[in-house]
């Protein structure tokens, strides 16, 4: 009966070890479980935070290159066009000269090349046109004509000495061209007209009395105006 309970005994202890074994064993891969899980998570947090500072640098290089262009753009945009190469047109009779690119050709209404803009047969209307080549094909070329008081004696715009007063003597002068936009030339302004007949660039402002009209195919408005802000009146 003794022998009994001992081994009844025995087996129990037996089986409680057994038990706390299994128990230890159990928390033990719990804990490596998660240990492993921890360290997966930190890796995870660690490869986000690597991630979102990828795209942080990225998006910052991004914008820097943006910033990059838009500065360029900019720079660009703002440069001067340098004149300091460009030939001078000189027109002592009708009392102005200006500068302009030193390729460009200097030609008669016969595509004949000239020395200068004095031109002989035609001294103050557009007898030439100035431009990259001798032919008015190209598109890229402008002319200059002049008209003193003496000119407008003879015409319905006789005596004006403005723009306006010059418009108002005839009611269609200005429902026949678009206006583009306003400049100004030594304190004087200068009207920029696109004309509806030949789509061509017309520029007009008076200077002493006398009116100054450009007609031109150049559509580089920055060109033209850097044109025009060349002119001199050498006589007054």
């Amino acid at each position: 009966m003794m022998n009994k309970k001992i081994s009844t005994i025995t087996g129990a202890l037996v089986l409680l070890a057994i038990a706390g074994a299994l128990s230890a064993s159990f928390l033990f891969s719990d804990k490596q479980e998660k240990e492993t899980q921890d360290q997966k998570n930190v890796v995870s947090n660690n490869s986000g935070l690597e991630n979102k500072e990828e795209i942080k640098q990225e998006a910052k290089k991004t914008n820097g290159d943006m910033s990059n262009k838009e500065s360029e753009t900019t720079n660009k945009q703002g440069e001067e066009i340098d004149t300091s190469s460009w030939k001078i047109c000189k027109n002592e009779k009708a009392n102005y000269e200006f500068k302009y690119p030193n390729d460009w050709l200097i030609v008669n209404r016969y595509l004949t090349v000239l020395d200068s803009c004095n031109n002989p047969s035609s001294p103050r209307s557009s007898g030439f046109s100035i431009g990259p080549d001798r032919y008015s094909a190209s598109n890229k070329s402008f002319g200059i004509g002049t008209s003193t008081q003496e000119d407008l004696e003879v015409t319905i715009y006789k005596g004006a000495t403005s723009l306006d007063e010059y418009y108002s003597r005839n009611d269609k002068l200005l429902s026949s061209r678009t206006k583009l936009k306003e400049t100004t030339l030594q304190d004087k302004r200068v009207d920029w007209f696109r004309e509806q007949s030949d789509n061509k660039i017309s520029i007009w402002f008076f200077h002493n009395n006398t009116l100054y009209e450009i007609r031109s195919d150049i559509e580089d408005q920055e060109l033209l105006e850097t044109i025009l802000n060349t002119f001199k009146f050498p006589n007054n």
